[in-house]
């Protein structure tokens, strides 16, 4: 029976975490976290490394090789005191990658700590023949546009990231980021610069697991989705009605387009991120076949579009018809903002099963889970509690394949 999700209450969403469950460390070695196996409601539980084991037979494994950014910087006023501004990504209508390519001044979106104590100033960071100023321009949406010059001129700002930035953990790992964290909350398949956040089901694999899998029979797969700020903003509205799902945008490629279509086995994304971009590969494509994508369209459809517009052709056909449209405009590639929220009610067209870590109460990366394991949530989530496994970014993991 279809479960419209416009009428959930994220109140039946919860749990307790204590916080001391919440890792606010990473595991010294990669793969020896956790995994708990879930499988057809059995759970069982595991080590990392035996992932290989676990999965079912030739099974495809969709991996987000978003690389995090440098995104927070620390400037201060002229009497010392500190003004956090977080970076989050550039102006609607302006690209990451071209955000990042900007040189000598560039307007960003951001989180602003402590913005009384900025009152009109012009903070400066400054270093060894670089300096870079922040001009605050007014609070847009939620967030706070801030423009950034810096010279020498030619420098990116990718470049001035990379020097001035620090590592953007998450607001509830209650602590500084330390010069460790800068290559452990990077997956070590990260390539395309452009998250604010790590998408951290791929934190747990390392090169002699990616190696073990392709021994056994598995494949691999990257496909780019730049982690946005919005994974970590609570729902704060009382039914799901409500609450407007963040936008993040996905890379869409011809060639996956052509092997997802050839690929036979089952299809397992590594995270949330992942899952959310291969279904919304599937709507992009189910439009292209009923000739209503918009590429122009922010977002390209809206968030409650698949539970109005009841599609069931197989991946591999409305693939084909995104693939067609690609092949017609002359594209291998392109950009499309998605505000795909997945919650019960909603039925994976793509993903089979999906590689994880636990999740915050009350967030829509809880109700993704949901939407796949229906209430065995609620068992998946006290049993991992029961058996002292670590949660959030830098926790244990779990295989869930319904």
């Amino acid at each position: 029976m279809f479960q419209d999700p416009r009428f959930l209450k994220i109140s039946d969403y919860t749990y307790d975490l204590p916080s001391e469950r919440i890792a606010h460390f990473p595991q010294k070695n990669r793969d020896t976290s956790k995994i708990l196996h879930y499988l057809s409601g059995e759970i069982q539980d595991h080590v990392f490394f035996e992932l290989p084991d676990l999965l079912p037979e030739k099974s495809l494994l969709i991996f987000n090789n978003s690389r995090v950014l440098p995104a927070r910087l620390m400037f201060q006023n002229q009497n010392g005191a500190s003004i956090e501004v977080f970076c989050l990504g550039p102006p609607s209508g302006v690209s990451i990658e071209q955000g990042l390519q900007k040189q000598g001044l560039v307007t960003w979106r951001c989180f602003v700590g402590n913005l009384k104590k900025w009152r009109g100033e012009v903070p400066v960071i400054k270093g060894n023949g670089w300096e870079l100023e922040a001009h605050y321009l007014g609070a847009v949406d939620g967030t706070h546009e801030v423009a950034f010059q810096w010279s020498p001129k030619e420098m990116s700002f990718s470049e001035i990231l990379e020097l001035v930035g620090k590592v953007p953990l998450p607001p509830y790992i209650k602590r500084n980021a330390t010069k460790e964290d800068e290559e452990a909350y990077q997956t070590v398949f990260a390539r395309e610069m452009g998250a604010v956040a790590a998408p951290t089901a791929g934190l747990h694999f390392t090169s002699d697991l990616l190696r073990r899998l392709k021994n056994q029979g598995h494949k691999t797969m990257e496909v780019t989705l730049h982690v946005g700020a919005g994974t970590f903003l609570p729902v704060k509205a009382e039914t799901m009605a409500q609450h407007q799902m963040h936008e993040e945008v996905i890379t869409i490629k011809s060639d996956w387009l052509e092997y997802l279509i050839q690929y036979e086995g089952p299809i397992i994304p590594v995270g949330t991120t992942s899952l959310r971009l291969i279904e919304s590969l599937y709507w992009i494509g189910a439009m292209c076949d009923t000739g209503m994508f918009d590429p122009n369209a922010r977002p390209a459809f809206s968030q409650w579009f698949p539970y109005d517009f009841d599609e069931n052709r197989p991946y591999q056909q409305v693939f084909q018809s995104l693939l067609d449209w690609m092949t017609v405009e002359k594209l291998k590639q392109i950009s499309v903002p998605t505000a795909l929220i997945i919650a019960p009610g909603y039925r994976c067209r793509v993903a089979k099963g999906i590689i994880t870590n636990f999740h915050q109460p009350q967030s829509t990366l809880l109700l993704l889970i949901s939407s796949l394991v229906g209430e065995d949530w609620r068992r998946i989530y006290e049993h991992a509690l029961e058996n002292d496994y670590r949660f959030l970014s830098f926790g244990d993991g779990s295989l869930l394949i319904p």
